[in-house]
């Protein structure tokens, strides 16, 4: 077999009739990639709150900012862009029905304690690595919880396709963790695989961004202006 790695920009066709392979290559304005921005939460589903501030209004902020910036090179769509309620397996589902090339879900997280503070990215992972993922992946589901116990295999057929997204996923996730942390200075969490209802549909590689601590005002505070919104998404982008 031949792999070829197609360049940014570029386009191509394939005629494999008569016994032949003729690929033609052309440049296109955008890079060929779609990329599906999930802004969690929304309308009825505040996600995790901080006196008036809530999860859903800055997370799609950061949304919007990250479309921006990968619309100058990217295909990209947006499981929301207003403030409206979509459910977890509706998300994913936007991103197979058109047949999209990686997914990221960008949320703010939420713990028991005011010290929790940090930035961490999750991919999926059937079984939860760590008790504080399976914890932070419960925390995700309960809005839809019904659809967080659908078996994984009525969703994706191959058992080869999920070890392959996991292992793109895993690799972009660490990537995106250095650049926000470069970015934004909040402390290294880490990265993790946890079992999380909105990822696991997911066709493509993908990836879930828990920006900060939402009861940790060090961390909220870098996201409340559009300057540092702005900031988060240059940095996943």
């Amino acid at each position: 077999s031949l792999t070829l790695q197609i360049a940014p920009k570029v386009s191509y066709t394939m005629d494999a009739t008569n016994k032949k392979i003729e690929l033609n290559l052309q440049r296109t304005s955008k890079n060929k990639h779609l990329i599906v921005i999930d802004p969690g939460h929304g309308g009825k589903d505040p996600g995790a709150a901080r006196g008036s501030v809530v999860e859903k209004k800055i997370v799609l902020a950061v949304g919007t900012y990250l479309r921006d910036e990968l619309s100058k090179d990217f295909n990209v769509i947006m499981t929301r862009d207003s403030d409206f309620f979509v459910p977890l397996d509706t998300r994913a589902k936007i991103g197979n029905d058109a047949n999209a090339d990686f997914f990221i879900s960008i949320h703010l997280n939420s713990g028991s304690s005011s010290s929790a503070n940090g930035t961490e990215v999750f991919y999926f992972s059937k079984k939860d690595e760590e008790s504080y993922a399976a914890r932070v992946a419960q925390i995700e589901n309960r809005v839809d919880s019904s659809y967080g116990d659908t078996p994984f295999s009525d969703l994706v057929v191959k058992d080869i396709f999920y070890r392959t997204n996991q292992k793109k996923s895993q690799a972009i996730a660490t990537t995106v963790l250095d650049n926000l942390i470069n970015a934004i200075g909040l402390r290294r969490r880490g990265v993790f695989g946890a079992n999380f209802a909105v990822l696991r549909g997911s066709n493509s590689p993908s990836i879930l961004v828990e920006l900060g601590f939402m009861n940790n005002y060090g961390d909220l505070s870098q996201y409340l202006t559009p300057e540092g919104q702005e900031r988060a998404a240059q940095a996943i982008a």
